[in-house]
């Protein structure tokens, strides 16, 4: 169609690229916060999965995640993900949420715990980019999305990172034209 329309027009030859993003939701087992929350799970594992295996393995991760080691978590699969994508060549874009006091909605962590911290230190060191994840109530609330993008904008530098930009993508893809 476009050539009928110009027969002249010449396409830019391009190189493919792979842009591989992450919405940071959930960057850990919920249970690693609350030791209720992981009974919960893995009762859940027992009675929903029949699987005393991921019961046992809900119970020892967040038991870990307490004592500051998140290798047990099977939420927990950064490094992973890192380790894949740079091997492929490929830089990822991880947009977080900047959440001040989150909602259940919104997500389960804040920017400023320790853990969450050394997760924005290891991403600034590994060279990957950061961008904002909008959370649910800032669609229609400007000065919310602004505080929410300075939060990100100090948490990466206080992570050591250096951003002249930063990406955006809202959460629960809300928008209005």
């Amino acid at each position: 169609a476009i050539e009928r329309v110009a027969p002249g027009l010449q396409r830019r030859p391009r190189t493919p690229r792979v842009w591989v993003s992450c919405d940071v939701d959930l960057p850990y087992s919920p249970g690693a916060k609350s030791a209720a929350v992981a009974l919960r799970q893995a009762a859940s594992h027992l009675v929903n999965d029949r699987s005393p295996r991921l019961a046992v393995q809900s119970l020892v991760g967040s038991v870990a995640a307490r004592a500051g080691i998140d290798r047990f978590d099977p939420v927990d699969t950064f490094d992973w993900m890192l380790d894949v994508n740079e091997r492929a060549g490929n830089r990822v874009s991880f947009f977080m949420l900047s959440v001040v006091r989150p909602q259940r909605i919104d997500c389960c962590y804040e920017l400023a715990e320790p853990r969450i911290a050394r997760l924005l230190r290891k991403l600034v060191a590994r060279g990957h980019e950061l961008g904002l994840h909008g959370s649910y109530g800032s669609l229609d609330a400007p000065g919310r999305l602004a505080r929410e993008l300075d939060g990100l904008r100090d948490a990466v530098a206080l992570a050591g990172g250096e951003q002249d930009r930063f990406g955006g993508r809202q959460h629960y893809l809300r928008w209005h034209a």
